[in-house]
């Protein structure tokens, strides 16, 4: 019985443990391993397995958990032959031991699951800029056997994407030295890098798929066979993109990209494909376009003319680009470009389309066609380093298109106030060192419909162009009027800011010729308008910023003569020939001949020009000219009768007629000079003396005048008629409207000698008005209060 109630006792006390051991000790324990962690004594055999893996291994705490199994906390992972600071932070990270090794007293892992776990990976590139890899919020599961490291499933973010990786790396020996601190990047993959940095992905990360195969430190042995990445939308700058996708794979330091797809916010569209080997840098892509490319150009090239560039429907872009270190050239793109409506600064186009080239800097484009409403400009192009060449075949309105030049080319193109009216055709090849206009010399031909210049129109016109030194050139000139035909050569300075012309000869209307080159200088020329077109020949230099450059002539014959605006009067000049020269603001005037009424004229004067108050010279010489049709003209005197001949030299102050200055002769020939206001009252009294003699016309009549402060002055009036004679001296003075003249009336013959004695009684003078004479004897008074009229210095009238 003892032994049955020993061996009863014995079993319940031992239950009673075993219930104690599995329900409170064994708990109690576990609950310690899991919160307090196992002692630091298990830490040490754990990090030796690791590092038999090429894994360094270090975490703060290790624990047993029930459901996980074996975890570490704060867990720092470093792979061998890496960059020293390639560590790998993890918040936890569960721990699958090789439990046949284990019960063999040996510690041997099989897995890692990390959860939390992030990594900054410094990269530098050949310029000395470091850039770091950032891997946030990993979760993944490491198989670890022999040395490799096998990823089922990874999941984390790098730089913005959410990553899905699955592959291997095999971890390299122990022994190999640590001698890279910071691994370095090829300069394309830096510029990978610093864009990628620069992307902003919206709300949405994107999602990138990789499978994935490598040695650590070995970043050569990087396989990468599949790549997948999709994006919902990205931007840089003004560059937005949606629908992103990448198909791609890396192999032997190959990267293929089998797809490249994406669309903008105006549903352009991007397809490209292409390989790039980061071993010899050798790359080549194809892409299809129809993106907008304005905010691309005004992102990476923000002081380009494209920045008012508007496409109405997205352009097309079909280009191959090929990169070879080793050859010459390193990079060449070839492919075609074309494009709908468009509008630059405001100005429309209905398309462009051509083909271009890229070589190491070198820029060719062919069979450019730029098209507008009323006409197309073709052109073919060429740019390399100190050699640049530019065809063009244009059938539009060139002008519309200074807007598209700077501040300066544009006002000056727009002072010539060139007017198409008819498309011109201008057709030219240049070249220089590059397209600036300075650096560049250019040849052609133009050929102008209707046109207008400065106001001036043209029928047609052709003409051989040439540009160099900002100088444009027109040679071997032919120009149309209604009214005639011209041709020579013309240049405008744009540098020098001059016209220049050479050997113009014309049958147009001066003005109008005039007018083309500079309305200024054509302006100077109203007063001379021609009754048909004169046959003109022009040469010199006109400046259009400063006036005093201009050196202009100009020789003229007029079969039909002109009108020339004299002294506030218009002369009808017949048949004339003449010149004209511009020098500065003064202009010469010579007419050697020229029919005037009947006569003879010939004209010389010395006009200036933008100087209010500036005296002018003239020298005016008349023969045999019809006296009747000048006096009426200036005086508004009638059946004057006669030709009068003689000269007047003067100058004179426009608007101030005291001003003038002047001498000359004067011979009026079968005139009737009585039928001047001035001697008309004297016809009356010579009929008294004479009769039968008042209303005869003079033979002759002679004098020799001075005119000065609005006086005009002669000694030596001879008028001879028949059978009579008067001798006379005085001053008109025409601003004062007054006069003071005195006469002496002979008569010719046996009446002569009879009237010697009493001749004195003859004598008249007139110190009235000028406008309304009144003559009276010398020596009898006018009338009871009348003054008696002073002597003059000499009593005898002058020799005859």
């Amino acid at each position: 019985m003892f032994w049955r109630a020993f061996a009863h006792h014995t079993l319940k006390t031992l239950l009673r443990a075993v219930q104690v051991v599995a329900f409170v000790v064994v708990p109690a324990v576990l609950i310690w391993l899991q919160t307090a962690g196992l002692p630091k004594a298990f830490h040490r055999p754990l990090t030796e397995a690791a590092a038999r893996q090429g894994l360094q291994l270090d975490f703060s705490r290790m624990r047993l958990s029930l459901l996980e199994g074996l975890v570490l906390d704060d867990v720092r992972l470093r792979a061998r032959n890496l960059p020293e600071n390639n560590e790998v932070g993890v918040d936890r990270s569960a721990v699958s031991l090789n439990w046949r090794a284990l019960l063999q007293g040996k510690v041997e892992l099989t897995s890692l699951d990390l959860r939390g776990a992030q990594l900054f990976l410094p990269l530098a590139s050949d310029g000395g800029v470091t850039r770091t890899i950032r891997l946030t919020k990993a979760r993944a599961r490491l198989m670890l056997s022999d040395g490799v490291v096998s990823v089922p499933l990874a999941r984390f973010n790098l730089q913005g994407i959410d990553v899905v990786a699955s592959g291997q790396v095999v971890l390299g020996d122990a022994a190999e030295p640590q001698t890279t601190p910071v691994l370095r990047l090829p300069p394309e993959a830096d510029r990978v890098l610093e864009i990628l940095e620069s992307l902003d992905f919206g709300n949405t990360p994107p999602l990138l798929e990789l499978e994935f195969a490598a040695k650590s430190g070995d970043a050569q042995s990087l396989q990468i066979p599949r790549l997948h990445f999709d994006a919902r939308q990205a931007s840089r700058g003004q560059i937005a993109l949606r629908d992103i996708q990448l198909d791609a794979s890396y192999r032997d330091r190959v990267l293929t990209v089998q797809k490249l797809s994406a669309r903008d916010t105006k549903w352009g569209r991007l397809d490209a494909f292409g390989s790039w080997d980061l071993g010899t840098g050798e790359a080549r892509a194809d892409a299809n376009s129809s993106l907008d490319p304005s905010p691309w150009l005004a992102e990476f090239s923000p002081d380009g003319p494209w920045l008012a560039t508007e496409f109405n429907d997205p352009p097309s872009l079909d280009a191959t680009l090929e990169i070879n270190p080793r050859q010459t050239p390193r990079i060449r793109a070839i492919g075609t470009a074309a494009s709908g409506p468009f509008r630059v600064r405001g100005l429309a186009f209905e398309g462009i389309s051509g083909g271009f080239a890229w070589r190491d800097g070198e820029f060719y484009a062919s069979d450019i066609v730029l098209a507008r409403k009323d006409g197309e400009i073709r052109a073919d192009i060429m740019h390399r380093p100190g050699d640049a060449r530019l065809r063009m075949d244009c059938n539009t309105d060139p002008m519309p298109f200074a807007a598209l030049l700077d501040d300066k080319a544009r006002q000056g193109i727009e002072k010539m106030e060139l007017t198409f009216t008819d498309p011109p055709s201008i057709q030219f090849e240049a070249a220089g060192t590059d397209f600036k206009p300075a650096n560049l010399k250019a040849r052609g031909k133009l050929k102008m419909g209707k046109t207008s210049i400065h106001g001036s129109p043209m029928e047609n016109a052709t003409a051989d162009l040439s540009f160099s030194d900002l100088a444009l050139t027109l040679s071997n000139i032919r120009v149309k009027r209604p009214e005639g035909e011209g041709s020579g050569a013309f240049t405008y300075d744009f540098g020098r800011k001059q016209v220049r012309l050479d050997g113009i000869r014309s049958t147009m209307n001066p003005f109008n010729v005039l007018q083309w080159a500079d309305p200024k200088v054509a302006k100077e020329t109203e007063p001379y308008r021609f009754k048909a077109p004169p046959e003109v020949t022009v040469g010199g230099t006109i400046g259009l910023e400063d006036a005093t450059t201009t050196r202009i002539w100009a020789n003229f014959t007029a079969p039909q003569g002109l009108d020339y605006d004299l002294l506030e009067r218009t002369l009808n000049f017949g048949t004339a020939t003449g010149s004209i020269e511009f020098a500065g603001r003064k202009i010469r005037v010579d007419i050697p001949s020229a029919r005037l009424y009947g006569g003879l004229v010939k004209l010389t004067g010395d006009i200036t020009t933008g100087e209010p108050g500036a005296r002018q010279q003239m020298d005016v010489t008349l023969d045999a000219v019809d006296f009747e049709k000048l006096t009426r003209l200036y005086f508004d005197y009638k059946d004057s009768q006669g030709v009068v001949s003689g000269n007047y030299t003067f100058s004179f102050v426009g608007g101030k007629p005291r001003e003038m200055r002047g001498n000359g002769k004067l011979l009026v020939e079968n005139g009737n000079v009585f039928a001047i206001p001035v001697l008309g009252p004297l016809s009356a009294i010579l009929d008294t003396i004479i009769p039968g003699t008042g209303y005869q016309t003079a033979r002759r009549a002679t004098c020799d005048y001075k005119v000065s402060n609005g006086e005009i002055r002669t000694d030596n009036l001879d008028v001879v008629g028949q059978g009579f004679s008067m001798i006379g001296q005085g001053s008109l003075y025409f601003v004062e409207d007054r006069m003071d003249f005195g006469v002496r009336i002979n008569a010719q013959g046996v009446p002569g000698l009879l009237l010697y004695p009493v001749s004195k009684l003859f004598e008249y003078v007139s110190d009235g008005k000028l406008s309304q004479p009144e003559w009276h004897p010398r020596i009898l008074p006018r009338g009871g209060n009348a003054k008696k009229p002073e002597k003059t210095a000499e009593e005898k009238p002058p020799e005859r």
